[in-house]
């Protein structure tokens, strides 16, 4: 058995998903020996997660022999990243152009933060731009000052 980085775990990972034609919204990879390795899976189209899709990946990387011995120690985890999916990085973010979201930001002397809904605008490397949902208008934020951030969705819209 050759030995694998964590980088060699995740890429073949995100490989293996991928060729299922799907995209990796997130991963983790547990350090210590227990745990779950979590999948968060979406469509290269926005469309919705199902059970099946999460088997079929599910499927697929129990079906990587060289991580075997992982599946040994640790339990697998796929699912949909979620109706009100976390937001951490610029693509994540990037993802969620057009939709409404909840964020927390701080202050300048990071003493205090402040909570903001709206709709999310657009997207670079480090900064957001974010149709305020109480003033209508239309404001930027540094992404290294967001220290929290979810799609807020209308579940009366989605059923």
């Amino acid at each position: 058995m050759k030995t694998l980085t964590r980088d060699d775990i995740e890429q073949l990972i995100v490989s293996t998903v991928e060729e299922k034609g799907y995209l990796i919204f997130d991963l983790y990879v547990p350090i210590t020996p227990k745990g779950a390795v979590r999948v968060f899976i979406e469509k290269k189209v926005k469309e919705p997660i199902n059970h099946e899709d999460c088997a079929s990946v599910s499927k697929a990387l129990h079906g990587i022999e060289d991580l075997d011995w992982m599946f040994e120690k640790y339990s697998l985890e796929v699912s949909s990243p979620g109706l009100n999916r976390v937001l951490k990085t610029p693509k994540q973010f990037n993802g969620a152009v057009g939709e409404k979201i909840k964020f927390t930001v701080s202050s300048e002397s990071g003493e205090k933060t402040d909570t903001y809904f709206g709709i999310l605008k657009m997207v670079n490397e480090s900064e957001i731009s974010v149709l305020l949902q109480d003033t209508e208008v239309e404001k930027i934020f540094n992404l290294n000052d967001v220290r929290k951030a979810n799609v807020e969705t209308d579940i009366l819209k989605h059923s």
